[in-house]
């Protein structure tokens, strides 16, 4: 059954990925977008299914949602919900961020959802990166496995990040084949789930092939499967 993914859309939120979301998403869920004040309001929390933090800056993820928002977040997955993070969601999700360490950009701080408990660190690719548009984007090479399948496949990066010095959670995908650096992973929070990725699986790939289109979505749909499915 088609149920309801809610996608943030408030100051922060890259618009770049926004209507990759509907496109690649769009067979499992009804799309719905949600600002600060819809999550305030706690209606959301009845009817929807999962709810997804998209790329951008986490730092306005965190003003604009610090206190009421992140707690209504967390009892959501608590009672059964999903969070998806992805990119700068990702780094939301986590319980602290290490991001462009030792440049003007540095964040290192605490972040409040705190679905797991390992530190969210990047740029992993290195720290040519700029937020004022997508020309530090490019592809990385990921290693995904689960029950149900292994492959390796190029995807859309600018800026991710790994998760180190906790793993409480099952790393779906790897930045790199000795298994190092996950790049995807998936934990029960509650009677909820999360998914934090660090790459952009919803976005093509550059110069994307047909054939690696339909590796990509194969990776979607094995993963949207997990979030929908409830023992």
């Amino acid at each position: 059954m088609r149920k309801e993914l809610l996608i943030y859309n408030g100051p922060g939120v890259s618009e770049f990925f926004l209507p990759y979301f509907k496109s690649e998403f769009g067979s499992f869920f009804n799309i719905g977008f949600i600002d600060k004040d819809d999550i305030l309001n706690a209606k959301w929390t009845k009817t929807a299914h999962s709810i997804l933090i998209p790329g951008g800056r986490d730092v306005y993820y965190q003003q604009e949602l610090k206190g009421i928002g992140n707690a209504l977040i967390q009892k959501f997955v608590n009672d059964g919900g999903n969070y998806i993070g992805i990119c700068a969601g990702a780094y939301y999700g986590s319980s602290y961020i290490e991001f462009a360490k030792g440049t003007p950009l540095e964040i290192i701080d605490e972040r409040h959802l705190k679905f797991t408990g390992a530190t969210a660190t990047g740029p992993v690719l290195g720290f040519d990166f700029s937020y004022e548009n997508n020309n530090t984007a490019r592809n990385v090479e990921i290693f995904y496995r689960s029950q149900t399948m292994c492959l390796a496949l190029d995807v859309y990066y600018n800026g991710g990040c790994t998760f180190k010095s906790c793993k409480d959670y099952w790393p779906l995908a790897f930045y790199n084949s000795e298994k190092e650096m996950p790049a995807i992973i998936l934990k029960n929070h509650g009677k909820g789930k999360v998914l934090l990725s660090g790459v952009h699986i919803e976005c093509p790939a550059i110069n994307e092939k047909k054939q690696q289109q339909i590796k990509r979505q194969k990776i979607i749909i094995d993963i949207l499967k997990r979030l929908c499915h409830r023992p």
